[in-house]
């Protein structure tokens, strides 16, 4: 863990960097990249049965589990992007009689995402991702007394899914809402999963509510015989090899804003759910954004290629105008000039484009060739030429 932070924290100064907090509808910027640290506790409190009755756990008897994430998303252009993670996992599982612990690697994840247009402060998006566990768990007849170890880390084999996400953003707070459609690994029954959260910004800070919840299809085969459907080492939980698992975990974040860095605290709980634990959870992730590509910069590349600034200074025809930059600023017979308007909002808008005809010592005569909008060319109007 100590090495994970100290390289984030290298990198992150020493790069230029740019963060704010993404929601999962909006996109990075073209050519830019995130990492993301994630970490998640997981304690057993008690169990929700098959049929959603609440059941108790014995007061000797624990359950564990620790995650960390190592995520990264690549900007492949403004609407899209491509990522993938790699999830490590520690679990502990107690009894009177016996202790048992298990580290692993448990799951790589890629996903790749598609923003459609934005309609005013509103942005959607549509996500594609398949996941695959690194490990192969034992089955057991439902008759057999099952060995103590080794742990399962989870649910074997591959998953897949589709996410629908929608963010809108206001200037007090932000609201972020995914629905997701699953299909878990280890045969499970196909799931609906909602994800939704309401942080408000206080500047540097932003907390709020959010809530989770999965939502089975029913379709295990096992619905009407669980007696039959094999068992795996699972320890004290209900959470892997389940049958039409489902849940609700309301909860709270909190985070705070660095310079070129993030970090999202999450408490919750698990207070309704079918074939599950009752746990609580708390998530800790460092969240970090490279700028990319950006609008603001496109424009002071291309600002960057000029060689003079000026003003129209007199018209002398509907094509020819007058302009106060001349030999003592370099021009030359032949140099293209872009004209614009500057807006209230310091925007940029080009309304036409011309080439010097005459140079004088301190003035030049240029004849316009493109007209790119209606607005009128008058004195005083801004140019700027190469």
């Amino acid at each position: 863990m100590k090495i994970l932070l100290s390289f984030l924290l290298f990198i992150s100064y020493s790069l230029p960097a740019y963060f704010k907090n993404r929601e999962d509808a909006l996109m990075l910027n073209k050519s830019s990249y995130a990492i993301r640290i994630k970490t998640l506790w997981h304690e057993t409190l008690s169990y929700f049965d098959l049929y959603g009755n609440p059941a108790s756990k014995s007061s000797d008897a624990s359950y564990s589990l620790y995650d960390m994430t190592l995520e990264t998303e690549y900007g492949l252009g403004p609407r899209l992007s491509l990522g993938g993670y790699v999830r490590l996992r520690t679990i502990s599982s107690q009894t009177a009689q016996f202790v048992a612990n298990r580290t692993g690697a448990e799951s790589a994840r890629l996903f790749v995402k598609y923003a459609f247009p934005r309609y005013q402060n509103q942005f959607f998006a549509i996500g594609l991702r398949y996941g695959q566990s690194f490990y192969t768990n034992s089955f057991y007849a439902p008759n057999v007394t099952l060995p103590q170890s080794p742990l399962a880390l989870g649910d074997d084999g591959s998953e897949y899914g589709i996410d629908l996400m929608y963010a809108y953003l206001a200037k007090s707070f932000r609201f972020d809402f995914k629905l997701a459609y699953n299909n878990p690994p280890n045969q499970l029954s196909r799931e609906t999963t909602i994800d939704a959260r309401l942080l408000y910004d206080l500047g540097k800070f932003i907390l709020g509510p959010t809530i989770q919840s999965n939502i089975s299809f029913n379709d295990d085969e096992f619905k009407d015989a669980p007696q039959l459907k094999g068992k795996i080492v699972a320890g004290q939980t209900l959470m892997f090899n389940s049958i039409n698992r489902s849940w609700l975990k309301p909860g709270f974040t909190i985070g705070y804003d660095f310079k070129t860095f993030n970090l999202l605290l999450n408490y919750s709980q698990t207070i309704k759910g079918k074939s599950t634990d009752k746990a609580q959870l708390i998530s800790l992730n460092l969240n970090f954004t490279t700028e990319g590509e950006t609008e603001e910069k496109k424009i002071v590349e291309k600002f960057k290629d000029y060689l003079f600034e000026g003003s129209v200074t007199a018209i002398s025809s509907s094509q020819k105008v007058k302009i106060d930059q001349g030999l003592n600023a370099d021009v030359e017979k032949g140099m293209k000039v872009d004209f614009y308007i500057v807006d209230y909002f310091g925007g940029n808008i080009l309304i036409a484009q011309g080439i010097v005809e005459s140079v004088g010592s301190d003035f030049s005569m240029v004849k316009i060739h493109r007209r790119i909008t209606e607005d009128e060319i008058k004195v005083g109007l801004q140019v700027r030429g190469r």
